[in-house]
This record gives C-alpha cells, structure tokens and sequence, in this order.
C-alpha cells in the first residue's frame, strides 16, 4: 500500500454506505409513491445504482426527475472540483 491508497476499510464502508444510502431513500420514496419493489434490489442497487437511480426518478417524477439528476451531478463535480483545489492547496502549501 502507498501513501495515497486508501485503507481497505474505508473502500469497504465508502461502498457499502453509499449502496445504503440509495437504497434506504429508494424504499421510503418508492413507498410513498406506491411502487413495487424486485425481488434482490440490494445486489440490483449494488451493480447498477448509478443507471437506476435517474431511470428510477424520471419514472416516478417525470420531467421534475431531471433537475434531480442534474442536482446529483452538480453535487458530484462540485465535489470533485474541491477536492482537486483542497489537494492542489496542500500539497502546492508542503513543497
């Protein structure tokens, strides 16, 4: 392992919490808008979140979905784009 791997543990959690936190708002959503769920949906959410996930909103919102997808990816690469300058001010900061 090299410095800028991260600890197995954290891959794990990082994963297993992220499949969790879809799943557990797809149940309480999918609920209360009366749609069935399939029989294994935790391996269906494990292997193809990132596709169920705007099929699922546009499905149940409609055209409202999109601006819930498009939310998710500013999020994403607004996240992204920090993290890039927080790593580029520290490590631009030690050397």
């Amino acid at each position: 392992m090299t410095e800028s791997d991260a600890p197995a543990a954290f891959t794990f959690a990082s994963t297993l919490g992220t499949v969790w936190i879809v799943g557990w708002w797809m149940r309480r959503d999918s609920q209360r808008q009366g749609i069935a769920w399939l029989y294994d949906m935790g391996m269906f959410l494990y292997i193809l979140w990132p596709f169920i996930m705007p099929y699922y909103l546009l499905k149940s919102r409609g055209a409202r979905g999109l601006l819930v997808v498009l939310g998710y990816v500013v999020a994403w690469i607004g996240g992204y784009f920090v993290g890039v300058l927080t790593a580029t001010v520290f490590v631009v900061g030690i050397e």
